[in-house]
């Protein structure tokens, strides 16, 4: 349905729109990028990201381990976002994408989706675990194996074992024993 549009676009773009390429060299590009602003919103992202996936696993959510680089990443968020609104010459994060609301509700928008998906593919794969765990009484790490292998595509299930059996590649896992007497 979509295949018209999309010929149509693919022979009309390259026709129809004329860029200017750039008379400047690569070095006096390279110049002109914000190198500052760009480590500073990285590095700061990076601190906010690994406390949070620090935060109840591999340290208390309460701990300094957790709270230093919770509060430095989102203290240089701030910071980059200040930075790249009012010093910066050309900016990375441009605030006149942030200007209109359409836009900024946009980007919040697909952000909270990245956020919903990434929250749904956490649960099926804990979920996956949990039934390997409960209903093929495997250890931890069994189930992990096979949960991995099994999310990753290269499982599948083997049309001359039994149903209670889960076949890997070169990894036979034991099948559930009976609740019968």
């Amino acid at each position: 349905m979509m295949f018209p549009l999309l010929a149509i676009g693919l022979i009309a773009v390259p026709i129809l729109l004329t860029l200017k390429p750039p008379s400047a060299t690569f070095r006096q590009r390279l110049g002109e990028v914000d190198w500052f602003g760009g480590a500073l919103f990285t590095l700061s992202i990076t601190s906010f990201l690994v406390a949070i996936s620090w935060g109840g696993l591999q340290y208390a959510w309460n701990s300094w381990q957790t709270i230093l680089p919770l509060i430095a990443g989102i203290v240089g968020i701030a910071g980059a976002i200040y930075y790249e609104g009012w010093w910066a010459k050309r900016p990375v994060l441009l605030p006149a994408l942030f200007h209109n609301l359409s836009s900024t509700m946009t980007f919040l928008c697909g952000s909270f989706q990245g956020l919903l998906v990434s929250c749904a593919l956490l649960f099926l794969f804990d979920t996956l675990q949990l039934h390997l765990r409960c209903v093929l009484t495997l250890l931890v790490s069994d189930s992990s194996l096979a949960a991995s292998t099994t999310s990753l595509g290269s499982s599948s299930q083997s049309r001359s074992s039994p149903p209670s059996t889960l076949a890997l590649p070169s990894y036979q896992l034991r099948e559930r024993p009976s609740l019968a007497p």
